[in-house]
């Protein structure tokens, strides 16, 4: 393979590396927005950010699976096993102001993926909350006394055959 031909290569790569940092930086701001949702209770926001997440998330497989490719090669280039091939072994075969690239990259790549890491377990959280505070809803919909449900002989009591609003416990 000539110089030139594996300068494309690597170039291709940080493009695609660039591709994946955007995508993840879209989806730490859209996690930022869910959170507001889920904050002011904004159902149908929340559905629409989960359904936007849901889009990258396939876009950023898709991207992974083209550096694969990529790095595939790189592989077969430098006579690596693909066991063998890891990041800093592809960066020793690499131009000062590649590696400078992929440098800058991985550092964002890392920044954005803490904050979308903290983003999530606060979302996560919020959703558990409004799920418990929903189950706590539906059991006070469903129960409008305290009395007991059977009788002395296991017989329903009349008064919880008529609280009840589902035939089937949620």
């Amino acid at each position: 393979m000539g110089r030139k031909e594996e300068a494309c290569m690597w170039e291709n790569m940080v493009c695609v590396l660039q591709e994946m940092l955007a995508v993840y930086e879209n989806l730490l701001l859209l996690s930022q927005n869910k959170r507001d949702a889920l904050v002011a209770a904004q159902v149908q926001q929340v559905e629409e950010f989960t359904q936007r997440e849901e889009a990258l998330i396939l876009e950023a497989g898709k991207l992974e699976s083209k550096l694969h490719g990529i790095v595939q090669e790189m592989s077969r280039t430098y006579g690596l096993a693909p066991q063998e091939v890891t990041m800093s072994k592809l960066l020793e075969k690499a131009d000062a102001d590649i590696c400078e690239q992929l440098a800058v990259i991985n550092e964002k790549f890392s920044q954005t993926a803490a904050q979308l890491q903290s983003i999530n377990k606060i979302n996560t959280t919020l959703i558990e909350q409004a799920l418990t505070l929903i189950n706590y809803n539906i059991n006070l919909l469903t129960q409008s006394s305290a009395s007991p449900v059977y009788e002395a002989g296991g017989k329903r009591t009349e008064d919880a055959k008529s609280r009840a609003i589902f035939d089937k416990k949620i």
